[in-house]
């Protein structure tokens, strides 16, 4: 095994046949073996990375014109949804209005980039070179990169969203129709029908999961990128959730001890970022191609 993850490691264009050729569960263990080998050198700038990105996201939202609910509100609250809507603001004022476009601007222009700049990172990371703070900060050097981060980020949160119309909010409606009726059958049919939805449904959007990697790589416009996932992964949603849940286990112990999330995130981007080399039947870990604003 040890031989053929040292193979893995030399420059090549081209996936090794034994590769090709090899087991899915077992490639998938050599690749996470491999983006192991890739964090040396690269941890502390990757946790930089996680930092930037947990703050900015945590900043942003601060703006956010939430109501602080009283404590005997709290605990009248029956459900989720009561106790999520115990923060929304009771009237909508000038001042709430300002912070919700101001939280949506610093967003867009903020985050989108800044998670574009992550991915080009990783997959730097994921060649065998040194990430540097420079790929992070990349994006912003160009008015044309960040409306493209933007931009893909739309077109996925769209797309997603209308699949998720007729998938998850229809079947939802007719299971609190069912309750509201309290009838048996339409709360069964209507419960089995959402489950069935809900596993195509995250098998059907899971073909996105490559698109702002694809872009990140600057040799298309986001709508290529976009399309390039989906074709990517056609008839391979199947693997990429093989993949998510082989890290169930760092899931829960993340849950449990926070500062581990660092560890996680940085170990899985470069997975993702090495998974696509895979995926196309890439692994490039000679000198990067350079970046092109698209």
């Amino acid at each position: 095994m040890r031989q053929r993850l040292q193979s893995l490691r030399r420059p090549q264009n081209k996936l090794p046949m034994e590769i090709n050729t090899m087991n899915k569960t077992i490639a998938r263990r050599a690749i996470k073996a491999l983006s192991l080998n890739d964090m040396k050198g690269n941890w502390f700038r990757s946790f930089v990375a996680v930092i930037l990105a947990v703050f900015a996201t945590t900043f942003i939202f601060g703006f956010l014109p939430l109501r602080t609910p009283l404590p005997e509100e709290m605990a009248k609250a029956a459900n989720d949804v009561e106790m999520f809507s115990l923060f929304i603001p009771k009237t909508i004022t000038a001042k709430t209005v300002a912070s919700l476009v101001v939280t949506l601007l610093l967003y867009v222009f903020v985050t989108c980039p800044l998670m574009l700049g992550i991915s080009r990172f990783y997959l730097k990371v994921a060649r065998g070179q040194k990430g540097t703070f420079g790929d992070i900060f990349s994006p912003f050097a160009s008015l044309k990169t960040v409306f493209g981060s933007i931009w893909i980020n739309v077109i996925i949160l769209a797309v997603s969203f209308l699949w998720g119309v007729p998938l998850i909010f229809l079947p939802s409606f007719f299971l609190g129709l069912g309750g509201a009726l309290n009838s048996a059958i339409v709360l069964l049919a209507s419960g089995l029908l959402l489950a069935v939805c809900a596993v195509f449904y995250i098998l059907w959007v899971s073909r996105y999961n490559f698109a702002l990697l694809i872009y990140a790589e600057g040799n298309s416009s986001p709508w290529k990128a976009f399309r390039a996932s989906q074709k990517l992964l056609r008839g391979r949603s199947g693997e990429i959730l093989s993949l998510r849940a082989s890290y169930f286990g760092w899931e829960i112990a993340v849950s449990a001890f926070p500062p581990l999330s660092f560890v996680y995130y940085a170990l899985c981007n470069t997975v993702y970022a090495k998974y696509l080399y895979y995926l196309r039947g890439e692994l490039s870990f000679g000198v990067q191609t350079p970046s092109r604003d698209v």
